[in-house]
């Protein structure tokens, strides 16, 4: 775990934390660092009634934030593959299925066999792997990931595992609750890989949305937002005009001669605080290309009549300013100009020119809503197997900006399960327990060899991020 200096300090002193396991509570309790006889005057305030410590519930709250995100992911999934089983003549992109069918080594596979193994991967209760991580996972992350014993066997069976754990008197172990919680994470990427990959299916390839963010549209919609415009088979398509024969060589010549430094991973699906943004800034100036999932950065105004799509009462001004402010302060031709560095600025210029668009790329890559995660991840498995080597060695590092909000947390999860140095938004009551932080560090670094990062000051947040990259760069002699 990585923290500057001046973050060091432990935030356990006086912060309370509630626990609602139980009818008998809420309990709230402190980290106690009093001296022992201080300790027995006060101890009701230190444990709850059941006598679990501060470690355990923190450990506990924390699967618990990630069994609803995972849960979250699988009802989706579960729906779109309930749904097409029904009535395949709602897919409409066949050319999409053939590619999802091409994943599976199986001959023949048709849609009903296909569509049957996602809602096996998400509701049986076997010992196989889940499919949609064997067949999607590149063939060197999976075999890892199998001599660990870490690949789940399907996204129910893990939610079940954990649910379990946090029962009363089943484990007080913070240990087994975060292991559990890297299972969940795996869990929810595989299911997100079902639920991205069969929406797709539903929508017609290359369909231009009201909002004109598909960017291999029109030169029209170089002056509009790309709120929602990348997706994995758009990146490769971009790219296979500057070389059909191996459409990611040109990527990986950025990467090699530093126009793109690396990448960063943005995540989150509330809107991005002042500290955020400053990081946001700092990496595409340093030549850093950021790929963004989740709905902090989408727009509310993609009705004809101009009015949010959602109501008031859901969304207050707040939120919807800062929404906008993110569409437009960053997902446009102009923040290229702005933000970005030379060397990125002028990829994406080049970008441009080959999508036959005016001006340049954004430098912020969005790929849609919290699901469409698994775009990105497919973008960066497709470099994983081209390069032969594992993902935690390719210069990547991830940005989820809520530890606390159940979707996001989850994904983090499974990213660090991949390996890749991840940084989380800061959330205190995490922190609150030393021991819970020192156990998810080393068994990041211990299981998956990657790092969390934990930094408030955006300033030293950015250092921590650019020198995993460079780490990376350096290890790879480039």
């Amino acid at each position: 775990m990585e923290k500057s200096e001046k973050s060091r300090k432990p935030h356990c002193s006086n912060k309370p934390v509630s626990c609602y396991q139980c009818a008998f509570g809420p309990c709230q309790i402190t980290q106690d660092n009093r001296p022992f006889l201080l300790q027995l005057k006060h101890r009701e305030k230190t444990k709850p009634i059941c006598g679990d410590t501060i470690d355990t519930i923190l450990a506990r709250n924390l699967l618990s934030l990630l069994i609803k995100g995972t849960v979250s992911t699988a009802i989706y999934a579960k729906y779109i593959a309930e749904l097409l089983l029904a009535d395949q003549s709602l897919i409409k992109n066949e050319i999409k299925v053939q590619q999802i069918i091409k994943r599976f080594n199986e001959v023949p596979l048709d849609k009903k066999e296909l569509i049957s193994k996602a809602l096996y991967d998400i509701e049986n209760s076997g010992r196989n792997p889940m499919s949609f991580i064997s067949n999607y996972f590149p063939e060197l992350i999976f075999k890892d990931l199998t001599e660990l014993n870490m690949v789940p066997h399907s996204t129910s069976s893990e939610i079940l595992s954990a649910t379990h754990l946090l029962n009363m008197g089943i484990s007080s172990n913070p240990e087994d609750f975060l292991r559990q919680g890297f299972r969940l994470g795996l869990a929810n990427l595989g299911t997100m890989i079902i639920a991205s990959e069969f929406k797709d299916t539903i929508l017609s390839s290359f369909k231009l949305s009201k909002s004109g963010s598909e960017i291999l549209g029109k030169e029209a919609v170089s002056t509009m937002p790309f709120s929602a415009g990348f997706s994995f088979q758009k990146c490769l398509d971009i790219l296979n005009r500057l070389n059909s024969t191996d459409p990611l060589k040109p990527l990986l010549d950025w990467l090699v001669s530093c126009d793109i430094r690396g990448f960063a991973l943005l995540i989150g699906c509330t809107k991005l605080n002042d500290t955020y943004i400053q990081i946001i800034k700092e990496l595409l100036k340093k030549n850093i290309l950021i790929l963004m999932a989740g709905c902090n950065s989408y727009s509310y105004n993609e009705l004809d009549s101009g009015e949010s799509r959602f109501s008031e009462s859901r969304f207050n001004e707040s939120r919807f300013n800062e929404s906008r402010f993110i569409e437009t302060e960053f997902l446009n031709s102009d923040a290229t100009i702005k933000y970005a560095g030379r060397e990125l600025g002028n990829v994406l210029c080049n970008l441009s020119k080959v999508t036959h668009i005016e001006r340049a790329l954004p430098p912020i890559w969005h790929f849609g809503g919290m699901i469409d995660f698994a775009n990105i991840l497919n973008f960066l498995f497709a470099i994983s197997t081209r390069l032969q080597i594992k993902l935690k060695d390719i210069p990547i590092t991830a940005i989820v900006n809520e530890l606390g909000i159940e979707k996001p947390s989850a994904i983090g999860f499974g990213i660090l399960s991949l390996g890749i140095p991840v940084h989380f938004g800061f959330n205190e009551s995490i922190i609150n327990s030393n021991l819970v932080a020192s156990i998810l560090s080393q068994k990041t670094a211990e299981l998956f060899d990657g790092r969390i990062i934990l930094e408030t000051d955006p300033t030293q947040a950015v250092k921590l991020l650019i020198g995993s990259i460079d780490e990376k760069r350096m290890e790879l002699n480039i």
